[in-house]
């Protein structure tokens, strides 16, 4: 979220999880106040003030420099704020100068392949019983050589390998013996929010 607060935040030490240290100012106005309930109630940082940059505002006689305008993130967030910092001399119609943030993009890659089926979980503690993880250990060995032998058998037919294919054949084994073997976990309920 990002807005002209009119706040200044000062350098509280118990606000200091949501504020930072690097503020411009050492005590805190009555938007300031507002402006640290708010961020708290809704579990926000006041990121402007976490990097150690200056004034946002200028006065009109150029003697009074207030850090007022500010950048806030949802907590969970606030790593992909790489940094705030104003930029001068930008010619905006306003005394105020430009606030630019620096945010890290986290780009995630969706398997469309898999997309939509549920992804197995095994109970891979149970691998610490001696036994099971000989048995597991055995089967896994014996469906590679079958899988090898097949594999060998195709390749003289077309002299090709598919690399794709036979990732996929090494993943289906991998998890049907866990399955047979190891047994799948079962999936709990999330607990409601609220009892009777």
């Amino acid at each position: 979220m990002l807005c002209d607060f009119n706040a200044t935040v000062g350098r509280d030490e118990k606000h200091r999880p949501t504020i930072g240290k690097y503020s411009l100012h050492e005590k805190t106005n009555n938007n300031g106040k507002r402006l640290i309930t708010f961020a708290i109630s809704k579990n926000l940082l006041v990121k402007s003030t976490y990097f150690e940059h200056k004034y946002t505002w200028v006065s009109p006689d150029g003697k009074i420099l207030n850090q007022i305008d500010h950048v806030s993130v949802d907590r969970r967030r606030h790593t992909n704020i790489m940094d705030v910092t104003s930029y001068r001399g930008v010619e905006g119609d306003t005394d105020h100068q430009l606030v630019i943030t620096k945010v890290r993009e986290k780009l995630y890659i969706v398997n469309r392949e898999n997309k939509g089926s549920k992804q197995m979980k095994f109970q891979v503690k149970r691998l610490n019983n001696p036994s099971i993880r000989a048995d597991y250990q055995l089967e896994l060995s014996n469906r590679f050589e079958i899988l090898e032998d097949s594999s060998n058998n195709n390749d003289d037919i077309n002299n090709e390998i598919d690399v794709s294919k036979l990732w996929k054949a090494i993943r289906e084994t991998i998890k049907s013996t866990a399955k047979k073997l190891v047994g799948e976990k079962k999936q709990q309920k999330n607990k409601s929010w609220f009892d009777e």
